[in-house]
């Protein structure tokens, strides 16, 4: 796992120090997030966290979001990119 995200993060790099986008690791990104964001949903959904007591369901729920806010702002900003998220990077709504 380590060095999935040592890849990702050099070619990430390399691609936006020369003003490109690296669409390879963005969707990586996506698959990656979004996969993880399905299991734990899945499995949230289908109860099997329910037995487990103390902030552990929190933390599996709030792991549900944020995989999936994760993957839908690589989507928003990586994939589609453009004028909308160069504006709402700058401040301004588009």
């Amino acid at each position: 796992m380590g060095i999935r995200f040592f890849l990702i993060g050099a070619f990430g790099l390399s691609a936006s120090l020369h003003g490109e986008r690296a669409l390879g690791t963005i969707w990586v990104g996506i698959v990656s997030n979004g996969g993880a964001c399905g299991y734990l949903l899945y499995f949230g959904l289908s109860g099997r966290w329910a037995q487990w007591g103390g902030v552990v369901p929190f933390v599996l729920w709030s792991s549900v979001v944020a995989t999936a806010a994760i993957t839908a702002g690589l989507y928003a900003f990586g994939v589609r990119g453009g004028t909308d998220a160069q504006q709402f990077a700058a401040g301004r709504r588009p």
